[in-house]
């Protein structure tokens, strides 16, 4: 195993497969490949190289003036790209508040969100909409279903803002809704959906602009 740094030893006629497993599979970077000659096996220098960081916050709070009383926390965590994480509180901890500052939906008051190196508490509505419609998928916590759009039209609109043709919105949706079981369902009204179905319209919804990062508020 390897640590930050360290030396394996790989067999000569397989250094190729090798090569490419430790690249790919164990994010190992090749430094140095000795010249073997006719040794059976040969040794390589490899270095550790961490996960880029997804998601960084720095001493991040919202403040909140509820008649005399100032509610605020500051909060500093890493996500790391690939990571799977979940955020638990009781009810009115701010969970949904985090979440809603992770997805772009709301601005922190203070502290720095570096969300792929840069920093997201510098840009203004009109940068965080398009960075949402780009790389962020939400599944939020009531659904938030529009009930004047049909199924399939909830589940595309995210496609619009992103300047995506009507027949290419329509596929990706339909492709969506199929894999989530609701492929009957297109032009439905989410009034005549069950809670489970309306989920799943959600979940498709976030999906569709092929996101970055998927934040779910509540997702069982």
């Amino acid at each position: 195993s390897v640590q930050e740094t360290g030396k394996v030893f790989l067999s000569k006629e397989n250094i190729n497969i090798h090569e490419k497993e430790l690249k790919e599979n164990f994010n190992l970077t090749v430094d140095d490949l000795n010249n073997s000659g006719d040794k059976d096996s040969i040794s390589v220098e490899v270095r550790l190289v961490p996960p880029p960081v997804k998601v960084k916050f720095n001493r991040v709070r919202k403040l909140y003036q509820k008649k005399d009383r100032v509610s605020s926390s500051r909060i500093s965590f890493d996500i790391e790209k690939g990571e799977f994480v979940s955020i638990m509180g009781p009810s009115g901890s701010g969970k949904s508040t985090l979440m809603h500052i992770l997805g772009f939906l709301d601005k922190a008051s203070g502290g720095e969100y570096i969300f792929e190196e840069e920093d997201v508490s510098t840009l203004s509505d009109d940068e965080l909409a398009e960075r949402r419609s780009k790389k962020i998928g939400f599944i939020f916590q009531s659904f938030n279903l529009l009930t004047n759009l049909t199924v399939l039209e909830n589940v595309t609109l995210p496609l619009i803002y992103s300047n995506v043709s009507s027949e290419e919105r329509n596929k990706r949706g339909k492709q969506l809704l199929e894999q989530v079981g609701l492929s009957h369902r297109l032009n439905y009204n989410p009034n005549k959906l069950s809670g489970g179905e309306k989920q799943r319209v959600a979940i498709a919804r976030a999906f569709v602009n092929n996101p970055d990062v998927i934040f779910a508020d509540e997702p069982t």
